[in-house]
């Protein structure tokens, strides 16, 4: 019966995405022909609005730690652990700023969807050396606009529920480094409990747990790899801290481990 009613809930989530998506298309079409920087603008707050209703019409409550206690008039490397594919719409409902993802290339290729993705996103191509040159130019160009970036360093997730984080990528302390911008982690708490990440026909209604952590200055570490492999060691270490105890003492035992580097 569980399996059943979590099927019926997975398709009602569905449906409401396309009830939001489908009559707006048109008006995804006039916008993308819009100056970049409109256009970026508008898409920005209308995700939002979409994620916020999304979650709230199917009763995923979003919920925020610490969010008061970061600085956001400042841009940002924002680092994730990676968790599902619901993990970009997390994202919205927590930041209050102006920032861009990274997304896979392959996405672009879905109906409707795709047009909404490569506005949303900035793609990256894997495959391909000189476009993975122009992505990273095009991170560089969103910093120095004041935007912040979201990379999730992981880069991809598995088909099962993890405790422990996959291995960092070097793209998000390299950029971090160039452009000497900190990292700002954010610990995705529950998110794989809401959908899991093994299928669109697993949600469950509850709680969308983000803990915001203080930031990672990038001028304290002179090698990308020391750099890279701290952060991990600080995030896992929180994330095993929030689900041992909980989330709100999360930022103190936070800063204490900060103090130790």
């Amino acid at each position: 019966m569980k399996k059943i009613l979590q099927a019926i809930y997975s398709v009602y989530i569905m449906l409401i995405f396309l009830v939001m998506l489908l009559p707006s298309f048109p008006f995804w079409i006039i916008i993308y022909f819009l100056p970049l920087k409109t256009r970026d603008k508008i898409v920005h707050y209308l995700l939002k609005f979409y994620s916020n209703f999304w979650c709230y019409m199917t009763g995923i409550i979003p919920r925020k730690y610490h969010r008061s206690k970061t600085d956001f008039s400042k841009s940002y490397i924002i680092a994730a652990n990676h968790q599902t594919y619901f993990d970009p719409v997390q994202m919205y409902t927590a930041l209050p700023i102006y920032f861009k993802g990274v997304g896979k290339i392959e996405v672009n290729k879905a109906p409707l969807f795709g047009l909404l993705y490569r506005m949303a996103v900035i793609v990256v191509d894997r495959g391909s050396a000189r476009k993975s040159a122009t992505t990273f130019r095009n991170m560089v160009r969103y910093l120095r606009d004041n935007w912040s970036v979201v990379i999730y360093p992981e880069a991809t997730f598995p088909n099962q529920i993890q405790d422990k984080m996959l291995a960092f990528k070097k793209g998000a302390f390299a950029l971090a480094q160039k452009e000497q911008k900190d990292i700002l982690p954010m610990l995705f708490i529950d998110a794989s409990k809401r959908m899991h990440p093994s299928s669109f026909f697993r949600f469950m209604p509850g709680y969308l747990t983000t803990v915001f952590l203080p930031p990672i200055e990038s001028s304290k570490f002179d090698e990308e790899i020391k750099f890279r492999k701290f952060t991990q060691e600080y995030m896992q270490a929180c994330l095993d801290y929030c689900k041992a105890h909980n989330c709100v003492g999360a930022w103190e035992f936070a800063k204490e481990y900060l103090n130790k580097k």
